[in-house]
């Protein structure tokens, strides 16, 4: 993976949008990496917790929880699932 895919990783933390705007510097594999992550991980460090901490402060940590063990399971399903050898995902039709 190239370094603008890490680097889409931790902007997704706060937002989406930039996140999917570099989509265009990234190789396959950190663009399926980066989809993966955002779907749970995305606005965990901005949005979603100011509104958890307004509404229902003790949820904090159910939501942290929550969102990051979701991203990181989406994470590392999409690193399994993407073929070493070919450098394709597996169960991609040619």
């Amino acid at each position: 993976m190239k370094p603008e895919s890490m680097t889409g990783m931790l902007v997704g933390l706060v937002s989406a949008i930039p996140a999917i705007t570099m989509f265009q510097e990234m190789d396959e594999k950190g663009k399926v990496v980066n989809a993966a992550f955002l779907v749970s991980g995305a606005s965990l460090l901005a949005a979603h917790i100011g509104f958890t901490i307004s509404t229902e402060p003790e949820m904090l940590g159910a939501l942290l929880a929550a969102k990051l063990s979701g991203a990181a399971a989406a994470l590392a399903l999409a690193l399994c699932l993407w073929g070493k050898g070919e450098g394709e995902f597996i169960g991609k039709e040619n």
